[in-house]
């Protein structure tokens, strides 16, 4: 792609807003909120203070609009560390464009990094404490108007969310992807590439060899800034703010060290001002047809189904009710059509290398999937904007790419299992889908692949601690053979508090000391690729080996089958993974005797209500028979409402575990997943 001129080219509209954007006049003022403290005599300690800062150098400048350009900034993160400087441009495009800009910074906390440790509780938190940090700083600062400069996976709908609690002039400018890594034999690493290292190690006998590859791995899996590369959680926020309106065209695709990231950053001035003299705010862009452009556009790319939490916690943000059946609705309607890891082979750069988001965008209008009418940031409709960009760049093809499939040669037809009518075409991929039911009345995530069957009956065994559930594997106590519902509860918004991940390593040692115990059909050894799912629920799918297995051979349907392949979710044919919170790191598919073999199990999460707060799943008892139904989108334990109320009458909360501090403010206040986990409701 060639570098940009986006400097003023989406300035220019001829376009009529609707009545609920307020025409510019010829005096137009835009310092609607600072003139608070600029212009009234009573204020002269504000104004005291405020010639103290580089903003003001003149009186003239107390007449112009204050913009805040609030950086995610961590210099600890790879997805962060630029931010800073990111923010120094956009400020100077501020200034160029006759504003006045004061940077501020946000606290960050990066899932990768944090990761295995209870450094994880602070991360889903930290999205809701984003959004307070910026509110605060524009409300107790009278800011006229916000550039917010995101990086990782919380970023984005932290500060979408403080935009449309604020509604002042505002917008997004993303950090970034990350570039691919490569190394000597492995031409393409990312995260991922990170995580599946340490198996091939073992798997490679822990040689000076095998050292030698895993170190080079580590080293070159992250080149510098930028976010995660694949389709986890950063990006397909990233994506979803844009096709909101709420970023400059191109802003979700440009890597971090992109001239375009530079050019964008350079026209963010003449954006800013055109929504300040037109009073274009996000309440007037972040609309219900924009929330389901957002959506759409996330089912197509096989986004994280972190999105479902987070869009709802946005549309909250702006008074608009979103939930879980809304995204069941988008999913039964809109086909996959991204080969984007974690579930394919490709990362952000290669959207970017193909025209970028807009193209894909523009491709769902033509084929009327979205809604082009939407307001925008550039004060021009989305329509307007991507008919601009193809103009440019052209539209999508399908010749020389196969990143983003056509709509008659799709992944899958549909974002729902009722669709699959043949388990061998969907060999590779996890969907999700709504559950509800007794066990679920506030509703589950489910991801389950087309091999599965379409229901399953099994006995519950509830760990209240995952350490309980590593002891009960590594003891031999879940046995081959038996159809077994593992439930990992009180880890939720509130039980963990803020649904701590899993460290990786801990369901990778699970497996491992599981699957030695376990023959082959032919007694040999196995191969061991584990993907690494950085975004909890992402749509996954294990790679790819020299042939496609049927669903015999894999031993799926029936759960009588070899143990071929096994996930943190479930571990064998005939299991069910679950889990009170909704993060699921691995999926590891075994090779046995050279025969490939993958996960075809159901996963179940953000069950709601969560055990913390007395939810059905807290009574369940070790032997209670659970079923799932694909079909009827169902959760249910086979225990009489006389049994559960009884249970209940003796169930007593446990003590949160936290006693103070932000963590204890925030399972104060949470809400389920079903409702954003959001803080404010």
């Amino acid at each position: 792609m060639h570098s940009l001129s986006v400097r003023n080219v989406w300035l220019r509209s001829s376009r009529t807003f609707s009545t609920s954007v307020r025409a510019a006049a010829d005096n137009v003022v835009m310092n609607r909120y600072s003139r608070i403290i600029t212009q009234p005599k009573d204020q002269g300690a504000s104004q005291a203070m405020l010639y103290a800062t580089d903003g003001i150098a003149s009186d003239d400048d107390f007449n112009k609009a204050m913009v805040g350009v609030a950086s995610v900034w961590y210099e600890g993160n790879p997805c962060n560390k630029h931010l800073l400087g990111l923010g120094q441009e956009v400020k100077a495009s501020l200034i160029e464009a006759g504003l006045i800009g004061y940077q501020f910074g946000t606290v960050g906390v990066s899932d990768g990094i944090s990761m295995g440790t209870g450094g994880m509780r602070y991360s889903l938190q930290s999205r809701d404490l984003i959004a307070d940090q910026v509110e605060t700083a524009a409300g107790g600062h009278h800011l006229d108007g916000m550039v917010t400069i995101p990086g990782c996976d919380k970023n984005m709908p932290g500060v979408l969310m403080a935009l449309g609690r604020l509604n002042r002039p505002g917008l997004m400018v993303y950090g970034g992807t990350i570039r691919a890594g490569s190394c000597e034999g492995q031409p393409q690493l990312d995260i991922v590439s990170a995580f599946q290292a340490y198996g091939k190690y073992l798997q490679d006998g822990k040689t000076d060899k095998a050292e030698s590859e895993r170190y080079s791995t580590i080293r070159h899996s992250c080149p510098g800034p930028g976010a995660c590369g694949g389709m986890y959680t950063a990006n397909t926020m990233a994506s979803a703010a844009e096709a909101l309106g709420m970023t400059i065209p191109g802003s979700s695709s440009f890597p971090a060290q992109s001239q375009e990231k530079h050019d964008e950053c350079a026209s963010v001035g003449g954006v800013m001002r055109n929504l300040l003299e037109k009073n274009i705010l996000p309440r007037d862009i972040m609309t219900r047809s924009a929330f389901e452009t957002a959506m759409v556009l996330t089912v197509i790319l096989g986004g994280s189904t972190n999105a479902v939490l987070h869009l709802i916690a946005m549309a909250h943000s702006v008074g608009i009710k979103l939930d879980i059946d809304d995204f069941q609705t988008i999913s039964d309607r809109t086909p996959f059509l991204a080969d984007l890891k974690p579930s394919g082979k490709y990362v952000m750069e290669d959207v970017y290398k193909l025209g970028g988001i807009p193209k894909i965008l523009h491709f769902l209008l033509k084929e009327k999937l979205i809604d082009g009418n939407n307001m925008t940031v550039t004060g021009l409709t989305l329509g307007e904007n991507l008919d601009r960009w193809v103009h440019k760049y052209g539209e999508l093809g399908f010749h020389k790419q196969d990143v983003i499939r056509p709509l008659d040669k799709p992944i899958k037809e549909t974002g729902h299992i009722r669709s699959v009518t043949s388990p061998s075409a969907l060999q590779d991929l996890i969907t999700s889908q709504i559950l509800k039911g007794n066990l679920a009345p506030g509703g589950a995530v489910a991801k389950i692949t087309g091999k599965e069957g379409l229901g399953f009956v099994g006995k519950a065994r509830v760990f209240d601690v995952e350490n309980d559930f590593v002891k009960a594997v590594e003891s031999g106590s879940i046995k081959k053979g038996e159809k077994t519902v593992v439930i990992l509860r009180y880890l939720g918004p509130k039980g963990g508090p803020g649904e701590p991940l899993f460290h990786p390593l801990l369901w990778l040692f699970t497996l491992l000391y599981f699957v030695v115990r376990l023959p082959s059909r032919s007694g040999g050894g196995f191969y061991l690729s584990a993907t690494a799912l950085l975004p909890s629920l992402c749509s996954i799918r294990v790679n790819r080996r020299q042939r496609k297995l049927t669903q015999n051979e894999s031993g799926c349907g029936d759960g009588d089958g070899d143990f071929g392949c096994f996930s943190a979710a479930r571990f064998a044919p005939g299991w069910v993974y679950l889990p009170d919170p909704p993060h699921l790191f691995w999926q590891v598919s075994f090779r046995l005797n050279l025969r490939s073999a993958q996960s075809h199990g159901f996963v179940i999460g953000h069950v709601v209500p969560e055990a913390q707060v007395g939810g059905p799943i807290a009574l369940v008892r070790d032997g209670d028979v659970i079923r799932v139904d694909a079909v009827k989108n169902s959760l249910e334990v086979d225990v009489s409402d006389e049994e559960m109320a009884r249970r209940r009458a003796e169930w007593v909360a446990p003590p949160l575990k936290v006693s103070s501090g932000a963590l204890y403010k925030y399972a104060k206040l949470v809400t389920d997943a079903s409702h954003g986990c959001v803080t404010d409701a």
